[in-house]
């Protein structure tokens, strides 16, 4: 008789990623309806959906949610929360998150220089 071969592994389906509703989650997206709406609001779901489905790889999802929010650097900002670990350290060096982070930087600094000059006046 002849040895029989072993088969090859059969692959194995994709599966779709968790998405973990947590406080923090819903926070993000109220803050995205309230800044951009409920359409696009709806929009990032989708995006969203999509990466968890298995649909987009977490570039397309990154790039997907840079192209909605773009310069809204609030939501970029708040978007690396949700950037897979893996990719945290490369999504921070896109020429956009630091564009957004600068942006942001400026914006407290402007703010407590503000609070500074209010409170000299009090």
């Amino acid at each position: 008789p002849q040895p029989q071969r072993p088969h090859p592994p059969q692959p194995q389906p994709l599966q779709p990623a968790t998405v973990r509703v947590t406080p923090q989650t819903i926070a993000y997206v109220d803050r995205v309806m309230q800044a951009l709406g409920s359409d696009v609001a709806k929009q990032f779901g989708g995006i969203m959906a999509e990466h968890a489905q298995g649909r987009i790889n977490t570039w397309g999802l990154i790039a997907s949610v840079l192209l909605l929010f773009h310069g809204r650097h609030e939501l970029i900002v708040g978007f690396e929360a949700f950037v897979p670990p893996g990719y945290k350290n490369e999504f921070s060096a896109l020429p956009q998150y630091q564009a957004a982070q600068q942006h942001q930087a400026a914006q407290a600094a402007q703010l407590a220089q503000l609070q500074q000059q209010q409170q000299q006046l009090q």
